[in-house]
């Protein structure tokens, strides 16, 4: 069974195609061949360093510029992957358990289906776009490009096929969204939680407030890209 940790890796692969190797398996998405999220070689499980060679020629060649490492993969490859000047990426995934309780919040939004408040993914991607460009400005780079934007929103939109999107709507208006799969483990992965920061609540409001897309504290496991 795979660990926790390893259901989100396979999550993100769902709108890919899958292609086994000798030892691996690469995700691969054509029309987005650059967007690492849905372009991938896991399931890393070499028998020695000829095999992990031949499977990292051909994901290089197929344009694959991440390997994941997951609980199964021997410890040994990221080591070689480094000596082949691999950078290797960290992520903090937040895990928890099925029987432990839940701490109780007003409930202040309303949460549905993302098919019966978003169904044509307006409201989604203007936030997607709004945390592209926040999150840019906050490192001091030059904004991505629209175009950066809507490939990695059209990913989600075939991901949907596969896994599903609620939204929280504040005032009848959709506030965030996240993504949520029922792994074939049973474990529930979290994903893609995004949030707009609420009006602040003074005596004399202004007459209009534009929100900002932050994350949310303690359910992110990954960017949203």
């Amino acid at each position: 069974m795979l660990t926790p940790e390893d259901e989100t890796v396979h999550l993100w692969g769902l709108a890919s195609d899958r292609v086994p190797l000798g030892s691996s398996v690469i995700a691969r998405r054509q029309s987005s061949s650059d967007l690492g999220l849905a372009n991938f070689l896991y399931a890393v499980t070499p028998r020695n360093v000829g095999d992990l060679e031949a499977d990292l020629a051909d994901a290089t060649s197929a344009g694959c510029s991440r390997v994941i490492i997951e609980s199964r993969t021997p410890p040994w490859v990221e080591a070689e992957l480094l000596l082949r000047g691999w950078n290797i990426e960290q992520e903090l995934r937040l895990v928890l358990d099925a029987a432990a309780p839940l701490a109780e919040s007003p409930a202040t939004h309303t949460v549905r289906p993302a098919d019966d408040c978003d169904p044509d993914w307006s409201a989604r991607a203007e936030m997607f776009r709004l945390d592209h460009l926040e999150e840019d400005a906050r490192h001091g780079v030059t904004p991505r490009s629209t175009a950066r934007t809507a490939a990695i929103i059209e990913h989600r939109r075939d991901l949907e096929r596969h896994v599903s999107y609620s939204c929280a709507q504040r005032l009848g208006q959709v506030a965030g969204f996240l993504c949520h799969w029922k792994a074939p483990s049973g474990c529930g992965v979290i994903e893609d939680v995004c949030a707009t920061k609420a009006p602040a609540v003074s005596p004399s409001p202004p007459k209009s407030v534009t929100p900002r897309p932050t994350s949310t504290p303690g359910l992110v496991s990954g960017p949203i890209e």
